[in-house]
């Protein structure tokens, strides 16, 4: 038996001679650590394997496998014992890096790999003099942020050296537990989630004794009372939470809206109806918020874009009861702003601030984008409206600053209707989500580039909602149109049809400067389609159709990437 396992060595040994490590002196100097163990997979002694591995830039500097010196008695242990081997290790190689000028802040190292799961199982402590409960604070606490909030609280239980300091902690993710499918269909199972959801989020705020909040999440089935997340949020905004994320799930897509929970508004008496009063601190320092499945009249929006002058990124999705939002103000601090899948929503007029990027996904609207000196990132959906020739004015607006663009379009249009369409000249970055249909041309929307004439890089995503099928043969030819500055071409959702040839020879044909072509064949399968067998198989054929199809037109210098 051992012969035979050195001679695995020895062959091992002579089949990668040729192999070695790779050290960029241009990497970034930054210690990373990754730690794990099996569990008595010796069948000698039981006993078990530690191993460990940090990398310094861009290759690794120091690893270990080695089998460790007690039994132990539980994956548990097996892990702990390999986290404190790991530990000992990067606080060396810490001290050395300080020796030689590169000293390693401690919230880089280490990070560890499956070893939070000794939290989650622990339950009859641990010495209290064991290595890793000696170390600083600092670390312990970061070691605890890289755990969910319920298992950050279980580790008070290790020893005393833990205890409650899972209070320093200035991140909550209050994360459901299960599947929200599975939970919101049983009706035995939801309540009882909810009541261990309710219990957990109570027993961590009445605990909290740290007098900020940097991040706050609540991530439930959105079938809780409003006055428990009132609750939650008035401590939240009494720790002055800078982000705060509140995901309230719904599996059915009928659901009551009714049921929804309505974001509160500040008034000085109470409402009629579903709005009530503020019962809470103003979010005066809140930074970034994130909502979904929260109705947000337009009344509560105006309170809260002034309550919070800090507000820097504000995400909305399915909210019921948008239906026009107007925005403006020199005083704002809102620098990205997006807008998700709101059913009712009917006008956007955003003018006078600082915005840097603005995200539209959802059904047919009037928009206003003026007086935006710092806008430069803008993404579009409107559903089966499609593009026309009056999007691309209403851009127009703001075309002095927008230089990365991506558009999401449901049917191709016809070549003529963009030939008055004013040009948006400081676009560098266009990216078109297309969705695909059997062999449809794609070269209708070679129009739409003609739009950028600076273009620097350009992605089509196709968008797929029926397995591909390739029957057209005959090759259609575009009108030539030059695009001087356009380097990068992307294909994604690649599948080998005319079509994709005809838009990638038409790139080439009209591409001077063109550098880099880059073809990824694996699926893009459009929201709500399931993934059919035909996706899979076409993939790996579709690989082989692009190394036929595509060098072949090739110009000199420029570069084929098939992912």
């Amino acid at each position: 038996m051992h012969l035979c396992a050195a001679k695995r060595i020895l062959k091992y040994v002579a089949g990668t001679k040729h192999y070695g490590i790779w050290y960029d002196k241009g990497a970034n100097i930054k210690l990373i650590g990754f730690s794990d163990s099996d569990w008595a997979s010796c069948v000698d002694d039981r006993k078990s394997i530690s191993a460990y591995a940090f990398s310094l830039g861009s290759g690794v500097v120091s690893w270990c496998s080695k089998k460790q010196s007690t039994v132990a008695l539980s994956s548990t242990e097996a892990e702990y014992i390999s986290a404190t081997a790991t530990t000992c290790q990067a606080v060396w190689l810490r001290r050395v890096l300080e020796d030689l000028g590169l000293g390693q802040s401690y919230y880089h190292l280490p990070y560890f790999t499956n070893n939070c799961d000794f939290v989650k199982r622990t339950r009859r402590g641990t010495n209290s003099e064991d290595f890793i409960s000696g170390m600083p604070d600092e670390i312990l606490i970061l070691v605890l942020s890289l755990l969910s909030i319920k298992d950050a609280v279980i580790t008070s239980i290790l020893s005393p050296r833990w205890r409650f300091l899972w209070t320093n902690l200035q991140s909550l993710n209050f994360a459901s537990s299960g599947p929200f499918e599975i939970t919101a269909k049983n009706g035995e199972l939801y309540f009882s989630e909810h009541e261990k959801y309710y219990k957990q989020v109570y027993g961590v705020i009445r605990s909290y004794n740290h007098p900020t909040v940097h991040f706050f999440q609540i991530h439930f089935h959105l079938n809780l009372l409003n006055c428990e997340i009132d609750d939650w949020l008035e401590f939240a905004a009494n720790r002055k939470v800078e982000i705060l994320e509140m995901y309230l799930e719904t599996t059915d897509k009928h659901h009551p809206v009714s049921y929804n929970y309505y974001l509160p508004i500040r008034v000085n008496r109470m409402t009629a109806g579903p709005q009530h009063q503020l019962p809470y601190s103003d979010f005066v320092h809140l930074k970034k918020l994130y909502l979904k499945n929260v109705n947000v009249s337009e009344l509560a929006l105006r309170e809260l874009l002034k309550i919070s002058m800090h507000l820097e990124m504000l995400s909305i999705h399915r909210s019921r009861h948008l239906t026009n939002i107007r925005v403006c103000g020199q005083d704002l601090n809102l620098k990205h702003f997006e807008i998700v899948e709101c059913p009712g929503m009917a006008s956007i007029y955003l003018s006078d601030f600082n915005l840097e990027s603005f995200t539209y996904m959802g059904g047919p609207i009037d928009f206003s984008l003026t007086r935006l000196p710092n806008l430069k990132n803008v993404v579009m959906s409107q559903g089966h409206e499609g593009l026309n020739s009056n999007m691309f004015s209403r851009l127009s607006s703001c075309a002095s600053s927008l230089q990365d663009l991506s558009l999401k379009i449901y049917h191709p249009m016809i070549s003529s209707k963009l030939v008055s369409v004013c040009q948006l000249l400081n676009v560098k970055k266009l990216t078109l989500a297309v969705v695909a249909l059997k062999d449809n041309c794609l070269l209708e929307f070679a129009p739409i580039i003609n739009v950028f004439p600076n273009l620097e890089t350009f992605t089509i995503e196709l968008l797929w909602s029926s397995p591909t099928k390739r029957r057209r043969e005959a090759i259609r030819i575009a009108a030539d149109h030059p695009h001087e500055h356009l380097k990068v071409f992307k294909i994604l959702g690649y599948y080998g049809r005319i079509s994709d040839l005809e838009l990638a020879a038409y790139i080439i044909d009209n591409s001077n400067a063109l550098k880099k072509i880059v073809i990824d064949p694996r699926c893009q399968v459009l929201k709500g389609i399931k993934a059919a067998k035909g996706f899979k198989k076409n993939e790996e054929a579709a690989r082989s159709l692009a190394q036929r199809q595509l060098p072949p037109l090739l110009p000199p210098g420029v570069e084929l990437v098939i992912l």
